[in-house]
């Protein structure tokens, strides 16, 4: 029987808790939109949204619907589609009078929705303790900052150390009204009767105003970076009474993330910054990246604090990202080159990281290490003047006579046509005779005079 149940667990397990397969699951994000206003039996839509950062989806199996601490939500005619960034569900269910005021979530695997209340209107005419007599209760939050879409939560991104003022406003005057948010225990609520309450949280305090037909409870104060306030906050609006004990209200969510500042590192060559020392004319390549930071960042290049007008001298070689690398972290790099001029000698260069919230607030961070680079700018040197010492002269006098003497040899050999000498061009004199037959001049050479030599010799 104990087998039997670990069974049924473990089966169940399977099929309720693992119904999205992906590389990392903590890059999703799921949101539920329901109609805001529902009728009692009627059937209603309903969507739920998974969001993937950088993600590809393998296989997703269908999410579930459930009531907060109740039973999961029946849906019908449940289809999925692609939209961008994740895939939708929609799907219908029918409204009862006992979900009033719940709260339902949509479950995909690991991952859970924020919670949207049902508001559901009896078809008797009478609202579930919301209205007297036949007259329905229309009270309801119309308008809001953060802003939004009924049954869908806005975020706002804003950076820590500001003033923040956030408001929920109704046409109908309201009773009270509480603000909560992540890290209190308890809301922050006021009476109508009152124009500022301050909360048992830092400087944090509400205020009733009217702005035109509208009435607007509001909550301000100052984001300290010290303290987490990120995630879901809400505005909650009581209606006077409608019967005895009896109160219509409405609610909204919207989420809270704070502009992370990025970090920061500036090289220049692969080192980091420092004094540079240059020749006009030559290359210097700059590298900045940003890393870990929300939102997106921009990298912006600085010549003596002021931004740089690329031109000739200065161009991007390369620029990688924005890319979101994982949840809330942004990367970027940019990759410059820099021709030495002496207009910049003494100058500075360096980059800033430039980050800007839903309101406009702006970040500015630097390298902390080596912020910025020095740049010493010379002059190409000339050639040095040349000095004629006696050895220059000596050696300038020798290759002249060695030039001379070359081209006496060269003319020598063009006036005697002898460009190739195998004998000495001086001999020794020869004898000649004329010969008795011919009476030819015959030249005696070396080998008649061995002749005759040896007839002598004989003869002797």
């Amino acid at each position: 029987m104990i087998m039997f149940l670990v069974l049924l667990l473990v089966l169940k397990t399977s099929s309720t808790g693992s119904r999205v397969s992906r590389s990392k699951q903590s890059n999703v994000n799921i949101q539920i939109q329901v109609q805001q206003r529902l009728e009692e039996g009627v059937p209603a839509n309903l969507t739920c949204i998974l969001h993937t950062v950088d993600q590809t989806i393998e296989s997703v199996l269908e999410p579930s619907f459930r009531i907060v601490d109740g039973d999961e939500l029946a849906v019908t005619g449940l289809e999925n589609s692609p939209i961008d960034g994740g895939i939708s569900f929609s799907g219908q269910f029918t409204p009862t009078a006992e979900m009033n005021l719940k709260l339902l979530i949509c479950e995909l695997g690991l991952e859970t929705s924020t919670p949207t209340m049902l508001r559901v209107m009896s078809t008797s005419g009478l609202p579930k303790g919301r209205s007297i007599g036949n007259t329905r209760s229309m009270f309801s939050i119309v308008d809001r900052y953060p802003h939004g879409q009924p049954a869908q939560i806005p975020e706002i991104i804003l950076k820590t150390e500001i003033r923040f003022n956030f408001n929920c406003s109704s046409q109908d005057v309201w009773l009270d009204c509480k603000w909560k948010f992540p890290i209190s225990e308890e809301p922050c609520a006021m009476y109508k009767s009152s124009s500022t309450q301050s909360c048992s949280f830092g400087d944090f305090k509400i205020n009733y105003h009217k702005s035109g037909a509208l009435h607007v409870c509001s909550i301000f104060g100052t984001l300290d970076p010290t303290i987490d306030l990120q995630g879901d906050w809400n505005c909650d609006l009581t209606s006077l009474p409608i019967e005895e004990d009896k109160y219509d209200d409405d609610q909204q969510f919207f989420k809270l993330k704070y502009l992370k500042p990025a970090l920061v590192s500036f090289t220049q060559e692969g080192r980091r910054g420092g004094e540079k020392e240059l020749f006009e004319g030559e290359n210097l390549e700059m590298t900045c990246s940003a890393t870990q930071g929300f939102p997106e960042p921009e990298i912006v290049w600085l010549l003596n604090s002021q931004p740089v007008n690329f031109d000739s001298r200065f161009k991007v070689l390369e620029t990688v990202g924005p890319r979101l690398d994982s949840a809330y972290n942004y990367f970027l790099k940019q990759r410059i080159q820099y021709t030495a001029s002496t207009q910049e000698n003494g100058k500075t260069i360096s980059c800033k990281v430039v980050q800007t919230d839903d309101e406009e607030n702006i970040s500015e961070v630097y390298d902390k290490d080596e912020p910025q680079i020095h740049l010493f700018i010379k002059d190409i040197p000339l050639p040095p003047p040349a000095v004629v010492t006696a050895e220059m002269i000596a050696g300038i006098v020798l290759v002249i006579i060695a030039l001379l003497l070359a081209l006496a040899v060269v003319g020598f050999a063009f006036y005697t046509k002898r460009w190739c000498f195998t004998t000495p061009i001086v001999t020794m004199p020869v004898e000649a005779h004329k010969s008795r037959e011919t009476g030819e001049m015959i030249i005696q050479t070396e080998e008649m005079n061995e002749i005759k030599l040896t007839r002598e010799y004989n003869i002797l």
